[in-house]
């Protein structure tokens, strides 16, 4: 959960580089890969998740959104040039290149959010997401995923209680966002 400067540019310099091996490695490991997203989505939406406005952060080459069954209305958003240009344009029109640490979208813009190995910038979550939303953060390989933070400190940075669940090497936690007025 750094603010660091150097942190955000060494990793998209890291992902920019494995933008074009990306999806044949997301490939390579099946449905497993996304699973704890895809069953995560699922819960959010038994609790009654709203997702008419949602935001897909650290979206990758948009493996997530390919899960998500948002389609047309989601924004898919990451860091990197390389990846973004790699979500489907025709299922995700909708796709911006911006780091989650200086998101480019009004306050409240959002009232579901959610990330699949994602670089996690919590104020900036809060600031993006409506109050009374949520945000689904799921992990493929928990601590063996490159940027791993625990759900605990998750929900502390939020001031957020959660639910979660682990899936396989994976798990997700989905954080109910309160009023922040």
């Amino acid at each position: 959960m750094s603010t660091d400067v150097d942190a955000d540019a060494e990793l998209r310099h890291l992902y920019g580089e494995q933008a074009g091996s990306w999806n044949a490695w997301v490939d390579s490991l099946g449905a497993a890969y996304n699973s704890p997203l895809a069953v995560g989505l699922t819960w959010a939406r038994n609790a009654g998740a709203s997702m008419d406005s949602a935001i897909e952060f650290s979206s990758g080459t948009g493996a997530g959104a390919a899960v998500s069954g948002v389609g047309r209305t989601l924004v898919v958003c990451d860091a990197t040039r390389a990846m973004i240009a790699q979500v489907d344009p025709v299922r995700f029109p909708r796709r911006v290149v911006a780091t989650n640490a200086a998101l480019p979208f009004a306050a409240g813009a959002f009232d579901f959010g959610f990330a699949l190995n994602g670089v996690p910038h919590p104020g900036e979550f809060l600031r993006v997401l409506r109050p009374e939303s949520w945000l689904l953060w799921a992990y493929s390989h928990d601590a063996d995923t490159p940027v791993f933070v625990p759900f605990d400190e998750l929900a502390a940075a939020l001031d957020a209680d959660y639910t979660a669940q682990r899936i396989g090497p994976g798990s997700w936690a989905l954080f109910a966002i309160g009023s922040r007025e």
